[in-house]
């Protein structure tokens, strides 16, 4: 294979189309201590009619003196090419997907506390595959026509 062909970019099978924040709560009684936890519960709908993969990710932040909650759920629009393998589509559906969504749930969250004046929180970079099984909690929809 020449340096040509190595350099030659492809259109990946599995793409983002959109996403939108669904549901943001927050409640602080005092500026948040530096111990959160982050809980993050996601559901996926496979539609093998139209292609495409819709992820929900709620995620939950509390600190360990509950002086702070907050609550946002987010949505995300994926596609994918009809023949795809089903290992590769695993692999974009449960490991690309909940990654490609996490980083607008961080700047979300850092833009709404730091406009608030409770003190901005960031959340750190993760690797999203040891925290959530997706795969359990998605369903598959092929209703024919």
């Amino acid at each position: 294979m020449n340096k040509q062909e190595r350099n030659k970019l492809t259109i990946s099978e599995f793409s983002f189309e959109s996403f939108s924040i669904k549901k943001t709560n927050i409640i602080y009684n005092k500026a948040p201590n530096d111990k959160l936890s982050l809980f993050i519960n996601p559901n996926g709908v496979i539609d093998k009619n139209l292609n495409c993969f819709e992820l929900e990710m709620q995620v939950l932040i509390s600190d360990s003196e509950n002086n702070f909650e907050a609550e946002i759920i987010i949505v995300g629009i994926f596609s994918f090419k009809e023949n795809i393998n089903k290992e590769v589509l695993d692999s974009y559906f449960y490991l690309n997907a909940p990654a490609i969504l996490f980083p607008f749930i961080r700047t979300y969250i850092h833009t709404l506390t730091s406009l608030s004046g409770i003190g901005t929180i960031t959340l750190p970079i993760m690797n999203l595959s040891s925290v959530i099984d997706l795969k359990e909690k998605t369903i598959e929809r092929d209703i024919k026509k």
